[in-house]
């Protein structure tokens, strides 16, 4: 019992440094000139455990807008948004939250 829930907790915890790493190397260097592979080396873990959480970088792409949708409590519908570039809105997300807006 404790080994599954620690192993949960380790698999949660993977999966946040996974959004974390991929949410600034996205919006240092936008979507474009991000890979997986570069996600990966950031966080440390081989492609298997990559695609074990994300089948492809569109949907962990996804995965960090729609968090950043729930941590800054934006209201708006998270679809309207997934085909802008991410770069862009987060960065005008972050000013939002700066103004206290």
């Amino acid at each position: 019992m404790v080994d599954s829930m620690s192993n949960e907790a380790k698999k949660r915890d993977t999966k946040k440094l996974i959004l974390e790493k991929a949410y600034l190397l996205f919006l240092e260097k936008g979507y474009d000139s991000v890979s997986i592979r570069m996600i990966q080396e950031a966080v440390g873990i081989g492609r298997a455990t990559m695609y074990h959480y994300f089948s492809s970088k569109k949907e962990l792409f996804d995965a960090v807008i729609e968090l950043n949708f729930r941590a800054t409590n934006d209201t708006s519908d998270v679809s309207d948004y997934k085909d802008t570039l991410l770069s862009e809105h987060l960065k005008g997300r972050i000013e939002k939250s700066k103004d206290g807006t």
